[in-house]
């Protein structure tokens, strides 16, 4: 009798384990995108090396790669201010970003 209740208290305690285990992922989101400019012909050109920032409810900062793509995770949901820098150009948006979900946000520096 006493092996059955503990294995069952284990079995509870797995089950639980991962229920709230896939909780804490869903609570949170994501915001990625590319940095580029527009040339006159109507081009597109990344912009490797911007510094990225994100602003709201958590502070971060990054740098968009070579392919000028950068990538926020496991943000808590609310509204950020997303701003990128680069020598003589800059680009500002507001995102929000809801539990669950990657928001793709691409940014075109202006002069």
């Amino acid at each position: 009798m006493n092996k059955r209740i503990s294995s069952l208290a284990i079995f509870i305690g797995l089950v639980a384990a991962c229920a709230f285990g896939g909780e804490t992922e869903s609570q949170t989101g994501s915001v990625q995108g590319v940095v580029f400019t527009s040339d006159a012909d109507g081009g597109r050109s990344v912009v490797p090396g911007t510094k990225v920032f994100l602003d709201g409810p958590d502070a971060r900062e990054t740098e968009a790669d070579a392919a000028g793509k950068y990538m926020f995770n496991a943000l808590p949901p609310g509204s950020y201010n997303l701003k990128a820098q680069a020598p003589h150009m800059t680009a500002t948006q507001m995102v929000v970003v809801t539990a669950g979900t990657a928001l793709e946000a691409l940014l075109e520096m202006k002069k």
